[in-house]
């Protein structure tokens, strides 16, 4: 099966899963104010849950990073926890301490399935061609296991 899937480049998967529609974030009418801040808690709680992973990743304490961003310690805290928002320049800072993409940080929130098959594109970027074709036949043993169950009814 290796032999099937050829990628050419290292950025040929992560080019290609670029070119997908952008995520819509448009609510609809019918959607309430209730549903809209749980969905905003969830949402910053997951972008939280990144920037303290990236945090980890790279070794660093949140006194570290709030160093190097020029804020106290506990506004790390607060954002990473998802009890206060960051900026977009926050946002930004953050990922140039952490050495990646604000759309790398931000994929790793979003469940719509343009941006998980981006956030697959960016991890996939720093493989191997043979880790990459590894983790595409796991994805397609998946996918077909998956299919088998839908077609026997379980």
């Amino acid at each position: 099966m290796a032999a099937n899937l050829r990628f050419g480049t290292k950025n040929q998967v992560a080019v290609m899963l670029r070119r997908l529609p952008p995520f819509n974030d448009q609510v609809s009418p019918e959607v309430d104010s209730a549903t809209q801040q749980d969905d905003t808690l969830i949402f910053l709680k997951g972008v939280g849950r990144a920037l303290f992973d990236e945090r980890k990743r790279c070794g660093l304490s949140q006194q570290q990073v709030a160093e190097r961003m020029g804020v106290e310690p506990e506004t790390v805290s607060r954002i990473e926890n998802g009890v206060i928002a960051p900026t977009l320049v926050r946002l930004r800072q953050f990922a140039n301490i952490y050495g990646c993409s604000l759309e790398a940080l931000l994929t790793q929130v979003s469940d719509t399935l343009p941006d998980l098959l981006r956030g697959i594109a960016l991890e996939l970027d720093g493989l191997p061609a043979r880790d990459q074709v590894h983790v595409a036949e796991q994805a397609l043993a998946t996918a077909k296991y998956l299919q088998g169950l839908r077609c026997r009814g379980a």
